[in-house]
């Protein structure tokens, strides 16, 4: 079993931080304690994500977790391509720079791990008909 953590942006961080903790400080500042409670319950969840996203390789699987949120396992024999990405789209990833994995008929998830040349090249090791795509503009290469 193999643990790979989420690589954090401080840009990425600055975007989602701010507007909660600006959030928390104000209702604590106005003496509003429901909005208090419910903004500091937001802040931790945002936490638990923000700090327990991570990407396992166990076995033959790739199992993807966010926080309190878990992906079903992707089966390594069944991932066909890793693309270089920078989406915005929601994804269990806390970096702009990402990793689109095709698996599956027409499935897609994407992540980005820490130290992304050792999570390649783990995923290569284990499935070599993986298919790498080249540097696209603006975009990280593989």
């Amino acid at each position: 079993m193999k643990l790979h953590r989420s690589r954090r942006d401080w840009a990425l961080g600055l975007f989602i931080w701010i507007p909660i903790l600006g959030a928390i400080i104000f209702s604590i500042y106005t003496r509003e304690h429901a909005a208090s409670i419910i903004t500091s319950i937001v802040g931790l969840l945002v936490g638990k994500i923000w700090l327990g996203t991570r990407y396992v390789i166990d076995g033959d699987k790739l199992c993807v977790r966010a926080g309190l949120f878990t992906y079903t396992p992707i089966h390594i024999a069944d991932i066909k391509g890793l693309k270089s990405t920078s989406t915005m789209l929601a994804a269990p990833a806390c970096s702009r720079h990402r990793i689109l994995i095709t698996y599956g008929k027409y499935d897609e998830i994407v992540i980005s791990p820490k130290n992304r040349e050792a999570f390649l090249e783990e995923l290569k090791r284990m499935n070599p008909s993986i298919q790498l795509s080249e540097e696209h503009a603006g975009e990280p290469r593989l």
